[in-house]
């Protein structure tokens, strides 16, 4: 799990361009998830405040 919420944004757009609608209602990613040899990304928006998210 990245939590690195700017690099997930920009890594994100990178991959998928122009899917800015994407996670509405949540906004933009900020959590990533991914095995170590990467054959998979999962991108995530994770809340604290909120209470959800991968925590």
């Amino acid at each position: 799990m990245i939590e690195a919420p700017a690099f997930v944004r920009r890594r994100f757009r990178e991959r998928f361009p122009g899917a800015e609608g994407w996670f509405y209602p949540l906004h933009t990613p900020n959590v990533l998830l991914t095995p170590e040899d990467g054959r998979f990304e999962v991108y995530a928006y994770a809340s604290t405040a909120g209470g959800y998210g991968p925590r």
